[in-house]
């Protein structure tokens, strides 16, 4: 009804609404595997868990979108710096070639950067929920990542075994 009486408006609403959304659902998948919730009763408890560690989570999300943009780029100016020498060439067999492995790299970097987005999330699901480090990773990464600006750590890991 907003979005029929004022687009403007009415974009704002739905955007605020899917930012909501998101932030809400964050946690749902490692919600439903790791604490065996159904999908309601997870959804609340991603929300309990993205308020632990949102500071985390933005910081998480913007420094590994932050390097994936420079990878992004990296890879486009290589490209097109390939398209450039296909044409001097005038080899259309060529041009599909690079066309092609330009369309799978593009693809393998974003299953890449979903894949470690996973991880960073099922990371600090474990952490939030559990306040320790997951098995087999470091203990001393996952306490720096987790820093504050003033210095604090939000849960303070035990010490790694000797």
């Amino acid at each position: 009804m907003i979005a029929e009486r004022s687009q403007l408006l009415g974009k704002i609403v739905v955007a605020v609404i899917g930012v909501a959304w998101s932030v809400m659902t964050y946690f749902v998948i490692p919600s439903i595997v790791l604490s065996k919730k159904s999908a309601p009763a997870a959804i609340g408890h991603s929300a309990q868990v993205f308020k632990q560690t949102w500071g985390e989570t933005i910081v998480s999300n913007v420094s590994m979108g932050i390097v994936f943009v420079f990878i992004y780029i990296f890879i486009v100016i290589a490209f097109i710096g390939l398209f450039i020498f296909t044409i001097g060439t005038q080899s259309d067999m060529l041009l599909v070639l690079i066309s092609g492995f330009f369309v799978v790299t593009l693809i393998s970097i974003s299953l890449v950067q979903s894949t470690l987005g996973g991880i960073v999330k099922t990371l600090l699901y474990i952490y939030a929920t559990e306040g320790v480090a997951p098995p087999n990773f470091n203990s001393e990464l996952l306490e720096k990542m987790l820093q504050r600006k003033n210095d604090q750590v939000v849960n303070p890991l035990p010490p790694p075994p000797v």
